[in-house]
């Protein structure tokens, strides 16, 4: 067997106190068929009581302030019907951060943890990459990115990572509330530097359970691999969602994803995922490594289910390798 490197088991290893940029553009555009009204638990999409709070607006209504989100609309969303007078962009803006705080507030129960600062937000009538990026892009109102900066701060005399999230949405995007639910997903989950399988399965979930969701994701009933590449392994595990070099049956994709956590969830409990990034940020290898390894995240899934997950893994196709915590902790020290 040949002796795994650092980044076979790790992920890319960076510096503790680096810049990430994170960009998701095509989430957005899947064409999707008619919702359904049911999770893979058979239980409804679960709906949360109103969070109680006033906003900040700003006169003319194109800024809004809430607990967790600041939210920008462009000046020239007042070209769009139904945001062209103060009154209707001071209603939908209200509305809007209305159904973040509860994703906020979803999130926590779900997870154990919220976002990792504040959420800044801008809405545009159409959406265009280039100035982030670096390259043309046609514009699109279905298009999101997210942008997420790390870097440090002195607290109490300490040095504390710090993190800038921005998100930046079509209106088309945001008007969906399922978009809307998978792509913020991403602000929250983004820093743990999941492999995309796992943030993208993650965003799926909330999408199905908060934002109502589009039916799609329930389509892949099975554990079955889509399909192994030349080596034997699942292609999920190298997938790298809207950046994969694999575009095709990309929508089954995220669905595989999304059924993968939901068997984990239903055979070692609800609270597993919210174990799992307790766990995770008690060792804090995220903060040093860009993506974590496959292996990694197996190691602390299996801690939190309390179970060894290496062989479910396998029977999935996966090239995983079992791991203990000193082999990880051990790594990062060199």
């Amino acid at each position: 067997m040949r002796r795994l490197g650092k980044n076979d088991m790790i992920g890319r290893i960076s510096g503790v106190f680096c810049v990430l940029i994170l960009i998701w553009t095509g989430c957005a555009a899947l064409q999707t068929p008619p919702p359904k009204r049911r999770t893979l638990s058979g239980q409804a999409p679960r709906m949360y009581t109103r969070p109680q709070f006033k906003p900040k607006i700003s006169p003319e209504a194109y800024h809004f302030e809430s607990p967790h989100y600041i939210l920008d609309y462009s000046k020239d969303i007042s070209k769009l019907p139904n945001y062209d007078t103060v009154e209707e962009r001071k209603s939908r803006g209200s509305g809007d951060l209305i159904f973040l705080e509860g994703q906020y507030d979803f999130f926590k129960e779900l997870f154990g943890f919220t976002a990792k600062g504040m959420i800044l937000i801008e809405v545009e009538p159409v959406l265009k990459f280039q100035e982030d990026i670096g390259e043309e892009a046609i514009p699109n109102s279905r298009d999101a990115l997210t942008s997420i900066q790390r870097g440090s701060h002195v607290v109490d005399g300490r040095v504390q990572p710090k993190y800038t999230i921005k998100m930046r949405f079509g209106i088309d995007a945001f008007e969906s509330k399922a978009t809307r639910a998978h792509e913020l997903t991403h602000a929250f989950t983004s820093v743990y530097s999941l492999p995309a399988w796992m943030d993208e399965g993650i965003a799926v979930l909330v999408e199905e359970e908060y934002g109502g969701g589009r039916g799609w994701a329930q389509q892949k009933t099975d554990l079955k691999p889509i399909k192994v590449d030349e080596d034997g392994r699942n292609i999920l595990q190298t997938w790298r969602g809207d950046n994969s070099e694999l575009p095709f049956r990309s929508v089954e994709l995220y669905a595989y994803s999304y059924r993968i956590l939901k068997e984990l969830q239903l055979r070692y409990g609800m609270d597993l995922l919210k174990r799992f990034f307790s766990i995770l940020e008690q060792d804090g290898v995220y903060r040093r490594v860009q993506t974590l390894g496959t292996s990694v995240v197996v190691y602390y899934l299996s801690q939190a289910a309390q179970r060894d997950l290496v062989p479910f893994f396998e029977g999935l196709s996966f090239k995983v390798r079992k791991l203990s915590r000193d082999d990880i902790l051990g790594i990062l020290a060199d």
